[in-house]
């Protein structure tokens, strides 16, 4: 009822709205519009798709050590992503920050303002870790469960909490470089990175090895220091801060940059 009254009062008041004016003219794209976005949006769409996926393999890898681990590893994950969202969202200010940046024309804007993030983040990761390490064992005892599901449950979130500071890095680095329309290079950084890398390598310690769970989780989770080495050495380069915006010359518009 109230949206309706609005509604009624605003197109009555079009002139101090003039934002409604063409509300309801058939809206189109442009094809060469929409083409370029679903060859941009495509691979963040798989990325997103294969990544999910990896994580789920990866996680099937690990339930194969015995019926206790799913249960722990559902506690772990779910806490540890509880209190990952703290610094994961900053990847998110990284993308809304340098692509301001970007589109103002300002790359080295750009560029020092993910390194500031990036510490930001890093140094809430930390704190985070350490809390969750402290906390690990009493958050285990809200669940009914068995004594093994509980020890190995706080010892998944204790791995995890070492490497906080690290997957803060690769997260924001990798929005950094979404954020520069590198979205090929995020694909590889990502859901290629976990095919390749992440799946073997854990394949790898569950069956060529003769590691009990507890250590194997924890080195399972290198992977984690690997991929925050390579994204700083990505983004240490600044080749991904491209330059997006339109530049008017002589001729006509031309882009500044690529994607």
């Amino acid at each position: 009822m109230e949206f309706l009254v609005v509604a009624l009062v605003a197109h009555k008041n079009h002139l101090k709205f003039p934002f409604l004016v063409g509300l309801y003219r058939p809206y189109q794209i442009d094809r060469e519009l929409a083409k370029n976005i679903a060859l941009k949006g495509a691979p963040l769409f798989f990325n997103e798709f294969f990544w999910a996926a990896g994580m789920i393999t990866i996680t099937q890898i690990l339930s194969t050590t015995g019926l206790a681990v799913v249960g722990a590893l559902n506690i772990a994950s779910t806490f540890t992503n509880l209190f990952g969202v703290f610094f994961f969202s900053i990847g998110t200010a990284v993308a809304i920050v340098t692509g301001q940046a970007l589109g103002a024309g300002k790359p080295e804007l750009a560029r020092e303002q993910v390194w500031k993030l990036l510490f930001f983040s890093v140094g809430i990761s930390c704190a985070l870790g350490i809390i969750l390490s402290i906390s690990a064992h009493k958050i285990t005892q809200i669940y009914n469960v068995e004594v093994e599901v509980r020890d190995l449950a706080t010892a998944f979130m204790r791995a995890s909490a070492i490497y906080m500071p690290f997957q803060a890095i690769a997260n924001c680095c990798y929005f950094a470089i979404r954020s520069g329309g590198r979205t090929l290079l995020t694909f590889l950084f990502d859901s290629v990175y976990t095919w390749v890398i992440c799946v073997p390598y854990t394949y790898a310690l569950v069956n060529f090895t003769s590691l009990q769970i507890g250590a194997i989780y924890p080195l399972s989770q290198l992977i984690h220091v690997l991929k925050a080495i390579i994204s700083l050495a990505v983004v240490r380069t600044g080749f991904w801060a491209l330059t997006l915006v339109t530049a008017r010359s002589n001729g006509p518009d031309r882009v500044v940059g690529d994607l």
